[in-house]
């Protein structure tokens, strides 16, 4: 089978992916546990912040897996693109996110913000707001106590995971086709005949 088109890559925008994923979960965990947004820092930095100062609790998150759909939906609309037909791609992904959130111990500060983040994620309106970058919450994990060494200086450290969930959208131009040349070789006996080549003609 032979097609006149390439390789194909999605048109339009497409989810939110780097920096603007993870502005909407930054914007989420300060907004639901009143943290200053610039005490809420990815894990992941090219050029990591300094430690704030030994009486401010703060949070860093990140992203520890990302699942998709096994098969996802694939329907072709052939009106679409001014008839020249495009196949759209409906999947789910499912992303864990973990929230560290860091004090020196002495305050709780840390077990106060992830029980904030905590309980926060449920009420309906602070979903909302996640569900504004298409974003629905699934589950949140349990708070789970790691102390951990930052220059020379211990912080205590409560971690705290949820999971969330949001449709994958993406367009791909697929041509409708518009005929096909079918190759047939008869054999002899009682069995079917076999194709020997199909050629597909895109509109």
């Amino acid at each position: 089978m032979s097609y006149t088109t390439p390789y194909l890559i999605p048109t339009g925008s497409g989810p939110l992916e780097g920096a603007d994923l993870e502005d909407a979960v930054h914007d989420a965990i300060a907004g639901i546990t009143g943290l200053d947004g610039a005490l809420v820092r990815p894990r992941l930095q090219p050029e990591p912040d300094n430690i704030p100062p030994a009486a401010t609790a703060w949070a860093a998150f990140g992203f520890e897996n990302r699942v998709t759909s096994e098969f996802p939906e694939i329907i072709h609309d052939g009106a679409a693109n001014a008839g020249v037909g495009a196949d759209n791609l409906h999947q789910h992904e499912t992303l864990t996110v973990r929230a560290s959130f860091y004090d020196l111990g002495a305050g709780g500060l840390a077990d106060k913000y992830a029980a904030l983040l905590r309980d926060g994620l449920f009420i309906r309106q602070n979903q909302e707001g996640l569900a504004q970058s298409g974003i629905l919450l699934i589950s949140v994990g349990e708070s789970t106590p790691a102390p951990v060494l930052l220059k020379i200086r211990w912080q205590y450290r409560t971690d705290l995971t949820f999971v969330i969930r949001r449709q994958i959208d993406r367009t791909y131009v697929v041509p409708n086709i518009a005929s096909a040349e079918i190759g047939v070789e008869t054999q002899s006996g009682s069995e079917p005949p076999s194709v020997t080549d199909i050629i597909v003609t895109n509109s």
